[in-house]
């Protein structure tokens, strides 16, 4: 009998058109609708992620078990991806950067990409690095690597050195976006009629997507108990799952895990990528980040136990074993 676990899959933005995707979080619309369909036709079920984590700590699950989630809030989640979650009735959660909604402003990650893509330039100096800017595959490589050195040189308030990078590429520095830009984020009105529709809820996801891990107390709190207290009032219900911002396990600490608790959040997802076993820490659930360039034979092949870190995690426990 095939053991009964929790994959989770964490998308961010479905783009409609057809331009170049960066491979950070774009995913064309007909990859995303792809997905989905074989997700219906499998030997999965696939459940809201409240649901499926309550069914695997109570030891309650059929079959092996998938849920859906999304990052940030963006607003093609909602006029994008949900009408193709609603086509093949797949349940899904969407994780609200909440100082963001309502405004035509969007992450510092999304600020980056967007810079990246759009800039005339053709290099960009930064953290003591000459980064060649001078085809897709450039930039893509380019784009992971700001990110990877934002998070550390400025945890904590990322928005600044995103400031610095926009300047130095010749694009506009945070600039207000159009309702269809691809990093628009969802209007309080598009939450709440997301929410009413009941396939699509929602969780907290920080209100500016710092890493938590390296705020104060209070930043801290602000961040959590306030993206907490904000998904509440958007959805006019109670708040119970919270994904971290970026999600690895330096990223967040206990600090933020009481914050949770108080504020009576009962699912938390990281983005550590291994599949969740019954006994996993509802608080620290692990989640497959699926970028634009994931087609279905490698989304198969990851929920079929193929993903290099679900082998590098076998590999250790057989070696232990021997030990």
């Amino acid at each position: 009998m095939a053991p009964k676990t929790l994959d989770i899959l964490c998308y961010h933005a479905v783009s409609p058109g057809a331009r170049p995707l960066n491979d950070y979080c774009f995913m064309p619309v007909e990859t995303f609708r792809a997905h989905m369909r074989w997700l219906r036709g499998s030997r999965f079920d696939v459940l809201p992620l409240k649901e499926a984590a309550a069914a695997l700590a109570e030891g309650r699950l059929k079959r092996r078990t998938v849920a859906i989630t999304f990052d940030d809030g963006f607003r093609n989640n909602a006029t994008v991806a949900l009408p193709v979650l609603e086509e093949f009735g797949l349940p899904a959660t969407i994780f609200l950067s909440t100082g963001f909604i309502g405004t035509q402003k969007t992450t510092w990650a999304a600020r980056v990409t967007r810079a990246l893509i759009d800039t005339q330039a053709q290099a960009l100096d930064y953290g003591g690095k000459r980064l060649p800017l001078t085809d897709f595959d450039a930039r893509a490589a380019a784009n992971r690597e700001v990110q990877r050195m934002i998070k550390a040189i400025a945890p904590a308030n990322p928005q600044a050195e995103v400031a610095a990078i926009e300047t130095q590429l010749g694009v506009p520095v945070d600039p207000d976006l159009a309702d269809d830009a691809d990093f628009a984020m969802m209007s309080a009105a598009e939450v709440a009629r997301v929410q009413a529709g009941g396939l699509v809820d929602f969780g907290g996801h920080s209100v500016s997507h710092p890493i938590l891990s390296a705020l104060d107390d209070a930043a801290l709190a602000d961040e959590v108990t306030g993206s907490v207290k904000a998904v509440a009032a958007l959805t006019q219900s109670p708040c119970e799952t919270f994904a971290y911002p970026n999600g690895q396990p330096a990223d967040f600490d206990d600090r933020a895990l009481e914050l949770l608790r108080k504020a009576g959040v009962t699912v938390a997802a990281t983005t550590t990528q291994l599949v969740n076993k019954r006994g996993a820490d509802p608080l620290r659930l692990n989640r497959w980040v699926l970028g634009g360039g994931v087609q279905v034979p490698r989304l198969k092949a990851t929920l079929m136990g193929l993903h290099p870190n679900q082998i590098r995690h076998r590999l250790r426990g057989l070696t232990s074993a021997r030990a």
